[in-house]
């Protein structure tokens, strides 16, 4: 049977997910990942550590297609949600947009966050463990054509 919302309508928001964060750089400082366009550095191999930053993966304007750099840190990410069961995932997807065209850019971010997912399916990370969340063009920091991936224990 469905599920009847509490008394005055209001669901209230599910509880934010720790994050997956990049790992730690070596001691001597280097980055040995490819540069991002806006300078950023991320890491391929995402550690599951609650509380650090979410793993960001970067796509072109107007597209949902994976990037070769996207593909491999979802491939590390693969292996670590298929070593700890107890480990789920939530994708937040952004895309750029205006006012004007909110129900474009939602489209576009559901359309990333739904290759993220299939992506990590096709690996053999079940479905229930990952939570979509297409926010559009409701980016607050960050580049707006991006999937924030962030990390939380059933």
């Amino acid at each position: 049977p469905p599920l009847e919302p509490p008394a005055g309508g209001a669901i209230p928001p599910a509880p934010e997910p720790a994050a997956i964060a990049d790992p730690p750089r070596p001691a001597d400082g280097r980055d040995q990942t490819a540069s991002q366009s806006d300078g950023q550095q991320l890491a391929a191999r995402p550690a599951a550590a609650p509380g650090a930053a979410p793993v960001r993966l970067r796509f072109e304007a107007g597209s949902a297609e994976l990037t070769e750099q996207a593909r491999a840190k979802l491939v590390a990410l693969t292996d670590l949600l298929l070593a700890d069961q107890a480990q789920r995932v939530q994708l937040r997807a952004y895309a750029q947009g205006v006012e004007q065209q909110a129900n474009a850019a939602r489209r576009l971010s559901l359309s990333r966050a739904r290759a993220v997912r299939a992506f990590l399916a096709e690996r053999g990370v079940p479905t229930s463990r990952i939570d979509v969340r297409a926010l559009g063009a409701k980016f607050q920091d960050g580049p707006p054509d991006r999937v924030d991936i962030v990390y939380a224990k059933r």
